[in-house]
């Protein structure tokens, strides 16, 4: 079972990611402060669980996004030789002459 601390961390990093006065943030709070009142240890375990995974989703949501904003110049810096090595080895292959290569 997921300890109080966990529960707040999860919360807390939803909140971050959607916004504590938005419509969705404002939903969240509403739905933490409801299962305050499960006695049911099955059906808190669930809630906690959702909690936890729909933290992380949006938090890889985030990091994504940034990894796609970071991405999108790189066709400006490096020419198409460089692009295609660096899809290459994306999906786990290695083209000749990559230095990377182990």
């Amino acid at each position: 079972m997921a300890s109080p601390t966990s529960v707040r961390a999860s919360l807390r990093s939803i909140l971050r990611s959607v916004g504590y006065s938005t419509e969705r943030g404002i939903s969240v709070i509403k739905k933490f402060r409801e299962s305050k009142n499960i006695q049911n240890e099955d059906e808190l375990s669930k809630m906690k669980n959702i909690a936890r995974d729909y933290a992380e989703m949006l938090a890889a949501t985030r990091e994504k996004h940034r990894l796609i904003i970071l991405d999108s110049g790189a066709e400006r810096l490096l020419d198409g030789k460089e692009l295609v090595r660096r899809s290459a080895r994306r999906v786990g292959l290695n083209m000749h002459g990559d230095v990377h290569n182990k």
